[in-house]
């Protein structure tokens, strides 16, 4: 079920005499935090270095006067500054802020104080799958009719956009463990005051801020120390780590996970969902995303909302309508014999799982992995080893240059040539093309009937998924 903008409640507990600016206002979860409150009637004003589509357009049809680049006459005259995640003391605009003194926050702590301290938050929180996890709660909730809020960090399929502040009850929020702003070092989900908590997982990522995945666990260690004891965590039964971190939690802890053990447990089975509660059959239906690890993030949704109360063929009708989140595994079609998918991978264990997702899927068909090195930590060294394995499903390895490799030390970069030898080893084909407009052109004169392409970044790398697909109609 779509909300429409009338459906928004203003539940935002904040002052409607100042004018918030948002300073990174081009990112996800910033934009579509500027709409929302915008359409419940705040005055909004905005600024980035560059603000692209969709959000470009999203945010001109919602009314918002959005600048680029940044620049200090960007500021309101007298206004309350919401700084992105992505700002640093070097930005221009935000050393006028400091200068004037103007009164300033992060994205985080605004919503802790604007909607999360009066709500019940259901926190989804891990290295892989908050996205998806996030969107199915909000979408089950939904669904039943409880109306939550939410904010997705991506773009729903089954809501208009991925922040609501509508009810009052409720509010489903992905729990990123990466650091808020510049001036405060905190993982996010420590601002988001947890009533319900999902532990994915728990992996070394982020580099770029994490020296290594002991650091990651004091954050998670942290987030155990405020979770009330009425509350409740679900946590999953077959990742070591996340299990040692929930010893520490005073509230309930509930598990899931694969084969025996967990409190809840799942078959894998193509396309059906089969959940099993303390050794019994809970319920089955249809599920529409494919791969393993969408399976366990499922049951791990169906474990909170059972907790919580809400009824099993709710729960089971919620789950059977659930479409995804762009870009995760997003299905883009088929031409001349040949299936696209979109996805947002960009660890190895996400790259592993995607992989296997669509040869569990689509059986027997050659895959072609196409990846672009883009995150802070894909780009660098520190899974050099790993990424021979994690590709090792793959038939055909595209690899695209490092995205913005000049930024990191040259002993620090990834080494797409080693990683081709390794590759080839295996006895796997390797391109090395250096960019979308390259793969584009070599790719669609490769491709067969009875292949399917997998293209993986943590951005949209130019729409490369949908150019392929409407290049190979043509």
């Amino acid at each position: 079920m779509l909300l429409s903008n009338d459906n928004i409640n203003n539940s935002w507990r904040v002052s409607k005499d100042l004018v918030y600016h948002f300073l990174g206002i081009g990112g996800v979860a910033m934009g579509n935090t500027a709409i929302d409150l915008k359409r419940a009637g705040f005055t909004v004003t905005g600024s980035d270095s560059g603000i692209y589509s969709p959000m470009k357009e999203m945010l001109a049809e919602a009314g918002i006067a959005a600048s680029t680049p940044f620049a200090p006459e960007n500021l309101p005259g007298d206004g309350f500054i919401i700084v992105g995640n992505a700002i640093s003391r070097d930005n221009m605009e935000l050393e006028e802020v400091l200068n004037r003194r103007m009164a300033y926050t992060s994205l985080s702590e605004f919503l802790r104080w604007g909607i999360l301290q009066s709500r019940k938050n259901l926190v989804v929180a891990g290295t892989h799958g908050k996205t998806t996890t996030t969107a199915l709660l909000a979408h089950l909730m939904q669904t039943a009719g409880m109306m939550p809020g939410y904010m997705i960090g991506g773009a729903p399929l089954d809501f208009p956009t991925g922040f609501s502040s509508q009810g009052n009850e409720w509010f489903v929020i992905e729990g990123d463990e990466y650091d808020t702003a510049f001036f405060d070092k905190r993982p996010k989900f420590l601002h988001y005051l947890p009533y319900g908590l999902i532990i994915n997982n728990i992996e070394y990522d982020h580099s770029d801020i994490y020296h290594n995945v002991e650091q990651i666990l004091d954050g998670f260690r942290k987030l155990m120390r405020i979770i009330p004891q009425n509350g409740v965590i679900m946590a999953n039964h077959n990742d070591r780590r996340v299990m040692t971190i929930v010893e520490e939690a005073r509230c309930p802890v509930v598990t899931f996970g694969m084969g025996d053990g967990a409190d809840f447990t799942w078959e894998f089975r193509p396309k059906r969902l089969i959940i099993s509660k303390k050794g019994n059959l809970w319920g089955e239906c249809e599920f529409k995303l494919p791969g393993r690890h969408n399976f366990q993030n499922a049951v791990g949704a169906a474990a909170l909302m059972d907790y919580l109360g809400l009824e099993r063929a709710a729960i089971l009708q919620g789950m059977a309508s659930f479409r995804g989140v762009h870009r995760r595994l997003e299905y883009k079609g088929e031409n001349r014999g040949v299936i696209i998918y979109d996805d947002f991978a960009h660890h190895p264990t996400a790259v592993d799982a995607s992989i296997r997702a669509v040869k569990e899927t689509h059986p027997g068909r050659r895959v072609w992995a196409v990846f672009q090195p883009r995150s802070n930590t894909s780009v660098t060294n520190v899974f050099q080893k790993e990424w021979a394995a994690a590709f090792r499903q793959a038939d055909v390895i595209v690899l695209a240059d490092l995205y913005r490799k000049e930024k990191i030390p040259p002993e620090r970069r990834l080494n797409r040539e080693l990683l081709k030898i390794q590759l080839e080893h295996r006895g796997r084909e390797v391109h090395l093309w250096n960019d979308a407009e390259q793969i584009l052109r070599e790719i669609v004169n490769k491709l067969k009937t009875n292949e399917l392409v997998l293209v993986m970044s943590n951005a949209d790398f130019s729409g490369l998924a949908g150019k392929i697909l409407d290049a190979l109609g043509k």
